[in-house]
């Protein structure tokens, strides 16, 4: 009789185990893509922000699919295609691309604000995780 309870003690002790460590684990996977998620739209914002923030409004020329700027080196452009977002740069007559977002946006909508800067409404989504960013960058110059 004694090893029957413990017995049944032993196994809901490891079916409880068990349950926490499949729980933990499915919480911790979310919890990285939702970072991942959140990281890659605060990557891009950052990098628009930088470059925004370095232009005067004659700068930028606004494109269907994104806007390109005006430097003193070259020229830099957020172009989104389809669930795409790229970063070119030409410098020197030299092209560079970069993807920022690969599969993942769902909504690139950047519109200038005369005089006072640019808003950009970024969503990036992956099957399961979402994060949105509206974003006011300021002009400097």
């Amino acid at each position: 009789m004694e090893l029957m309870v413990s017995m049944l003690a032993t196994s809901i002790v490891a079916l409880t185990a068990g349950t926490m460590l499949f729980y933990g684990y499915v919480g911790w996977t979310n919890n990285r893509l939702a970072i991942e998620v959140q990281r890659d739209g605060t990557l891009v914002l950052d990098m628009i922000s930088r470059t925004i923030r370095a232009a005067a409004e004659t700068d930028i020329t606004m494109e269907t699919d994104g806007f390109r700027v005006a430097t003193t080196d070259g020229e830099v452009a957020f172009l989104s295609s389809g669930n795409r977002l790229t970063y070119q740069y030409v410098a020197n007559g030299l092209p560079a691309q970069m993807i920022l977002v690969d599969d993942r946006l769902a909504l690139f909508s950047p519109s200038l604000v005369t005089n006072k800067g640019m808003r950009v409404d970024l969503r990036i989504q992956d099957a399961d995780q979402a994060s949105q960013s509206r974003a006011f960058i300021g002009f400097r110059n």
